[in-house]
């Protein structure tokens, strides 16, 4: 770093710049023209105050936050004892040591599951068409 501030130094010694009195007695008269900045009493700082304030400020805001949320809250219904649902599981099965830690019941299809059921089994057909046009074309 010293290098570079000695070359710097070096390089600005060699530059040979003249400036005109014209231009010379501008910036002089620009200096003189320029009057001092009186001195500003250092004001007191309300740091103490500032810091309460924005505390206040931010507990507030938690309550009124907390208090929008809890609102319009719904109560949701209580699910439905699993002891109620009716068990078409054969009585076999039903009483194996693994069926006592397990939830066994008979799914119920409904229409949504069942338009699911033809949508995955068409997207299966296609891609076996795909797969077969995509073997006839390698071979």
């Amino acid at each position: 770093m010293k290098e570079f501030d000695r070359r710097l130094k070096n390089d600005a010694l060699t530059i040979d710049a003249e400036v005109s009195a014209e231009w010379r007695a501008r910036m002089d008269a620009s200096l003189r023209a320029t009057k001092r900045l009186p001195a500003v009493a250092p004001q007191k700082r309300a740091a103490g105050r500032l810091w309460l304030a924005s505390s206040l400020t931010g507990v507030a805001s938690a309550l009124v936050i907390i208090a929008v949320m809890n609102w319009n809250r719904h109560e949701e219904p209580p699910a439905p004892e699993v002891a109620a649902l009716p068990r078409t599981v054969p009585e076999h099965v039903a009483t194996s040591p693994a069926a006592s830690f397990l939830d066994i019941r008979t799914a119920e299809f409904t229409e949504p599951l069942e338009e699911e059921l033809q949508h995955l089994q068409s997207d299966l057909e296609k891609a076996r068409r795909n797969m077969r046009r995509d073997l006839e074309f390698a071979f």
